[in-house]
């Protein structure tokens, strides 16, 4: 195998913890290792298949990137991906990456802020839905929220394409006897709910266009659909002035992945705008009709909004609250 210098330069900055994080998360298990040398890695439920690894340890070694080299073709093989794509979840070991790409897109500077303003309004709204799914969010904005937001780093930002990252902590292993299935951290649940909530709509601007119906509300928002997810994706688009936008993820190779059938790439061409205004518009007339529908009775008292749709002031269960109403999508429960 032969190498240009460009992808010498590349595999040579991979780090060997962070290739070793990938393939423990990736259904590989060590099983044999010579100390600072290299350590050998077969499939955990195929081990007979005659597939193993063989990691270098330290990158000063002088046929290092050679070796990443077949590591990443065996990967590829193994997985039915590209290198490409394996390669580019290696290169953020820590960090959830969101890329938003760009066809034809012409950009200028006026365009370019507004661009980045209606991305920090798509990231928000996921970020909500992952706290409590929700028509449309009438609340002040959870802090949790909030600091995801400020946490992302905005890694590329030209005329094609906008890419964000959104740091993740390493997942440590749990001894095999105590092995649950551990709940992903906030930051990951919100990433997660961003594609699932793009794939959804998608799918339900297609259905719109084709039959002329959306389907029930109530599916879409727990999925994280909402009116303010809707907005700033129309806003995002008419920004971008691109025929297509396409969302694409890659998943921190140093945790495990919680949701492996959400899609990685999502398109949306120019004339999914007005059907996704229409949308907007049904899941607004929805949240007023869900704001309507309920009541407190007893003592009211200030305590914040980490319900939601309350403004202002909550019932308290701890005082002479006596019964309770809230909206259909307030008993739903997050995950």
């Amino acid at each position: 195998m032969k190498l240009s210098k460009k992808q010498r330069e590349r595999y040579q900055r991979l780090l060997p913890l962070d290739i070793a994080a990938y393939l423990r998360h990736h259904g590989w298990k060590k099983v044999n290792e010579k100390e600072e040398v290299f350590s050998v890695w077969i499939p955990e439920k195929e081990p007979e298949n005659g597939t193993d690894l063989l990691l270098p340890l330290r990158p000063d070694f002088g046929d290092y990137a050679l070796r990443i080299a077949e590591i990443l073709e065996n990967l590829a093989d193994v997985e039915g991906r590209e290198v490409a794509e394996i390669l580019a979840d290696l290169a953020s070991p820590h960090h959830d990456v969101v890329l938003i790409e760009f066809n034809g897109s012409k950009i200028s500077l006026e365009d370019g802020s507004a661009l980045l303003g209606s991305v920090r309004d798509l990231m928000l709204a996921a970020a909500c839905s992952a706290i409590r799914p929700h028509a449309v969010w009438q609340s002040s904005t959870p802090d949790e929220a909030l600091r995801f937001l400020r946490r992302f780093e905005v890694s590329r930002f030209d005329a094609s394409a906008l890419e964000i990252k959104s740091p993740i902590a390493p997942e440590p292993e749990e001894p095999r006897s105590d092995r649950t299935e551990r709940p992903a951290p906030y930051a990951r649940r919100a990433i997660v709910t961003l594609m699932r909530s793009l794939a959804m709509l998608r799918r339900t601007v297609q259905r719109f266009a084709e039959h002329g119906s959306i389907g029930p509300i109530e599916i879409l928002i727990t999925t994280g659909v909402s009116a303010d997810l809707c907005r700033a994706l129309t806003d995002l688009c008419r920004n971008a002035r691109a025929s297509i936008v396409t969302f694409g993820v890659n998943w921190a190779s140093g945790r495990s992945i919680c949701a492996k059938d959400i899609e990685r790439r999502i398109p949306f061409s120019i004339d999914m705008v007005p059907y996704i205004d229409g949308i907007e518009e049904e899941f607004s007339k929805k949240g007023a009709v869900l704001q309507r529908s309920w009541r407190s009775e007893g003592t009211v008292l200030p305590v914040g909004s980490a319900w939601g749709n309350v403004v202002g002031e909550e019932t308290s269960s701890t005082v002479e609250a006596k019964r309770i109403y809230l909206p259909p999508e307030d008993l739903n429960p997050v995950h």
